[in-house]
């Protein structure tokens, strides 16, 4: 009987028995072998099996080499014991994924539901390394608990009626200060956590990054001093105070300019609002306000769309056709175009938002074409 060094057999296990170490050891009957403390273990070498000592409190958790039959074997109370080093290491999935926006057309369509959604186009793969069976599941909050099952292990069609991704506008973003020579930005990254689990229950993630409205390139998502209002409205639980007076140039530790005019920036448009003059009640098709098209060019009438937000409230859509939400308008012109000088009448549409038990109701106002996705306007009108 030979005694080989510790390092000599470290090494002849990790070459030719890769992943046994540190997994859990097996007999040859199946039980789990608890061997001696590793910190002084010494491992011995026999040429064969029948060169073994006497199993017994002398030899008791030893580990033996048997050359011949190129396996080990252990000293246990039950006697000498081969350990099973076959039972490979189960992995955890592999996951790659990816999202595409769709441009957010969506924010601002007429079939819109009240809560805001983020649509995208996921495409996703998720493999087990052992071939088992996997699931997939989209964790948009990323608590660690899949919020949607997707029904393939890899694919791009999340489901049959829309095929595309769709989850809460307010999922999880990141937001983070970009300083230039002359200009300041707020960038805004979605993230979206994949998880997949094989059969075995072992579980992996995989974070998807893509810009938080609509592209993977999240420089089309900054937003600079002129755009506060714009970055307010949409990412009112990412953005605090202190990044919005560093972006307007107000704080103390901020070098941002006020004026600044590089950058994504508000197309030049100007309109006001005024109470209607009518009194609003507990009605829910009361008007509420006029608003005038004062500076700009002619914009199609079609592609305008007008959201409010009523006392600091979740902002809601108003359409130009009544029964498709909380608001609706009538324009001032009949024809195609909105011109300076003419107007826009904005009433409730089936939602109480403004009544007398708000003394008055402030209303912000954003308008938009649709068409660019340009911010025209904001602006705030107080309702009596």
């Amino acid at each position: 009987m030979k005694k080989i060094p510790l390092m000599i057999c470290l090494m002849m296990m990790m070459v030719s028995l890769a992943g046994c170490i540190g997994g859990e050891v097996e007999t040859s009957d199946g039980e789990e072998l608890i061997l001696e403390d590793t910190d002084d273990w010494p491992t011995y070498l026999v040429p064969t099996s029948g060169d073994l000592p006497a199993c017994d409190a002398t030899t008791l958790g030893r580990l033996y080499y048997v050359e011949a039959e190129t396996s080990f074997q252990a000293c246990s109370s039950s006697g000498w014991n081969v350990i099973d080093f076959s039972t490979p290491l189960n992995q955890a999935p592999r996951i790659s994924a990816t999202i595409m926006a769709d441009d957010d057309g969506h924010s601002f369509s007429e079939d819109l539901s009240a809560e805001w959604m983020y649509v995208g186009q996921l495409t996703w793969s998720a493999v087990d390394p052992e071939g088992a069976a996997v699931t997939v599941g989209v964790d948009h909050d990323r608590d660690g608990t899949a919020d949607i099952m997707l029904p393939r292990a890899e694919g791009s069609i999340v489901d049959v009626a829309g095929g595309m991704l769709t989850v809460p506008w307010n999922g999880s973003i990141v937001s983070e200060r970009l300083e230039f020579p002359n200009s300041c930005y707020l960038a805004f990254t979605r993230m979206i956590d994949v998880i997949s689990t094989d059969a075995s229950g072992i579980s992996a993630s995989y974070t998807v990054q893509t810009g938080a409205i609509s592209s993977n390139d999240i420089f089309s998502n900054m937003y600079s001093a002129e755009d506060v209002d714009w970055v307010e409205m949409l990412f009112e639980n990412y953005v605090s105070q202190d990044d919005l007076d560093w972006l307007d140039g107000t704080a103390t530790d901020s070098n941002c300019e006020a004026d600044s005019n590089s950058g994504p920036q508000l197309s030049i448009y100007g309109f006001t609002a005024e109470d209607s003059g009518v009194t609003v009640s507990t009605a829910t098709d009361d008007v509420l306000f006029d608003i005038t098209y004062q500076q700009g060019a002619d914009v199609g009438t079609e592609f305008l769309k007008i959201t409010l937000s009523v006392n600091g409230n979740q902002p809601v859509n108003c359409y130009e056709s009544t029964g498709m939400g909380e608001c609706s308008y009538e324009f001032s012109t009949t024809g195609a175009t909105l011109s300076v000088g003419e107007s826009i009448v904005v009433s409730e549409d089936g939602t109480d938002l403004c009544n007398e038990g708000h003394d008055p109701c402030e209303i912000s106002i954003t308008i938009i074409n649709s068409d660019t996705n340009d911010v025209l306007d904001n602006i705030t009108v107080e309702v009596e």
